[in-house]
């Protein structure tokens, strides 16, 4: 009974973690206009918390291991819920950005440590398959009612009751994970290596801020590909000082295994995919097909049921196909998903809502099946360097993918926008910038150069949208195919039946 308590408090600590991720998309209206931000300040708020998240997981896994995983836990939830509660004193946009980056730093304590407790908790295989689901399920949860909790907060109340609810969940989790979850400690006698800290703080933030400028259409591109240039230097030196080391911060070793290559390599490209398709599908259904905010919202909802009901699959899935097959099945699926929308573009929505519902069972399928793969694969004293790599994975993933893929749809869009040519050239200028400007351009002229106007942007940021999903569905059938090449000699056996130690994972995955 116990097993089971612990795994519904580590479900709700990534209940808590997902909210907070996708809260800020519904709050960032209501702050902006209390704070009144410069747009400077506004990129600092929405980016702290990515930034120190992203920099922060490789470090914090190693501590795990070597100071206990429980221990970090409570740590990180102590964080995270003091960091939450002070937004309520928050009335500068430096002090939220503060705030914004205390919860990334409570939430890379978080997140390498609830897989590795998971892995420590349940032994018999097929409980653990089903607590990894249940762990995934969460998160797909609180993805989805975290925008339409923050959005009900705020207009309840206003935007820091949006952060509050973290600290009741706080409340409610350190006082379960104290009593219930027993602590897991690697013991290591070597010295701690604060210059591989330095260098992976350093490199994952660059790298993160650089791609992340690299999205935006006015970015500055010598600045944004300089800061992705020392992101891949600084972390091409933490690797190979890893790789020197006898008791490295992060074993880079673990990418000698194919499946937890595979498994991690899953997790970032789904990722890229996910991100990439919702960030720009939500503006399509607004600008394109005139849906409201709430209607967009809506029109979004069948992905994130199909993800929980095919979450709930995955136990039944994984006992009866190998967990190779499992993880194509959902790659798969994501592709056929992006392809509908690039043979269906500006016509009727329904195609879309199913589109939508094949990416969600998708998604489901692939991350879990690829958690069972990375838990597996890795030995029990590097569980949370794993768990780090696999986090890492799904937040560069996610990055990647708005700033790749987006800037490639605002560049396409800019490319083929018809401008009417009665439009002033500063007007033009900005019309071309993106589909947002041409509707707040549209509305200050006459009507009679607004409707083409407005038509022009439409049918240029459509064709935008369509040529994009075709890409990233394309990328992703690439993706599964190299990943089949690369487990392709994998046994036909579960992993969780042959792993019952670290040093049995590689073989029996491989």
């Amino acid at each position: 009974m116990r097993r089971w308590i612990v795994l519904g408090t580590l479900c709700l600590c990534m209940l808590m973690v997902a909210m907070d991720a996708n809260i800020l998309h519904t709050v960032m209206p209501t702050l902006i206009r209390e704070l009144r931000p410069t747009p400077i300040e506004q990129l600092w708020i929405v980016n702290a918390y990515a930034l120190m998240l992203a920099g922060l997981l490789i470090t914090m896994g190693a501590l795990s291991d070597r100071y206990g995983r429980r221990r970090m836990l409570l740590c990180g939830l102590a964080v995270f819920g003091l960091a939450s509660l002070l937004a309520e004193w928050v009335r500068q946009p430096w002090q939220a950005i503060a705030c914004r980056a205390i919860l990334g730093v409570g939430g890379a304590m978080i997140m390498p440590t609830l897989l590795s407790l998971i892995r420590e908790t349940f032994d018999d295989a097929k409980e653990r398959t089903i607590a990894l689901s249940a762990c995934g399920m969460a998160g797909c949860a609180g993805a989805a009612v975290g925008p339409v909790l923050g959005g009900a907060l705020v207009h309840a109340f206003d935007w820091q009751a949006a952060f509050l609810v973290n600290v009741a969940i706080v409340l409610v989790a350190v006082p379960l994970v104290a009593v219930t979850v027993r602590e897991s400690v690697t013991r290591r006698a070597g010295m701690w290596d604060w210059t591989s800290v330095a260098l992976s703080f350093l490199g994952m933030t660059a790298l993160v801020q650089g791609i992340k400028l690299l999205g935006k259409p006015d970015a500055v591109t010598t600045e944004s590909v300089a800061m992705v240039a020392v992101g891949i230097a600084t972390m091409a030196w933490f690797v190979r000082r890893q790789w020197r080391s006898d008791d490295p911060l992060l074993d880079i070793r673990l990418f000698g295994v194919r499946s937890f290559t595979a498994g991690v390599a899953v997790y970032a490209v789904v990722m890229f995919s996910l991100s990439s398709t919702i960030f720009l599908a939500s503006q399509w259904l607004q600008f394109v097909h005139r849906q409201s905010p709430l209607e967009a919202g809506l029109w979004l909802l069948p992905a994130t049921l199909s993800a929980l009901l095919a979450v709930l699959a995955v136990p039944y899935s994984l006992a009866r196909w190998h967990v190779r097959d499992v993880m194509l099945a959902g790659m798969a699926s994501i592709s056929v998903a992006l392809f509908i929308p690039a043979l269906n573009a500006g016509g009727s929505l329904i195609p879309f809502a199913v589109s939508l519902a094949c990416l969600g069972a998708g998604v489901s399928l692939a991350l879990s099946s690829a958690t069972t793969v990375v838990v597996m694969a890795a030995p029990a004293e590097r569980a949370g360097s794993a768990a780090a790599l696999q986090s890492t994975a799904y937040e560069v993933g996610n990055v990647l993918g708005i700033a790749v893929v987006g800037s490639f749809a605002a560049g396409l869009y800019t490319h083929t926008v018809q401008v009417p040519d009665a439009l002033a050239a500063s007007v033009a200028r900005a019309v071309r910038l993106s589909v947002g400007e041409a509707e707040v351009a549209a509305a200050a002229l006459p009507q009679a150069v607004a409707v083409p106007l407005q038509q022009a942007a439409r049918i240029a940021f459509d064709k935008a949208f369509s040529v994009s999903c075709l890409l990233v569905g394309c990328a992703m059938l690439v993706s599964t195919i190299s990943i089949f090449a690369l487990m392709r000699r994998s046994r036909s056996r579960a992993p969780e039946d042959a792993c019952r130690s670290g040093a049995a994972a590689p073989s029996a995955l491989d």
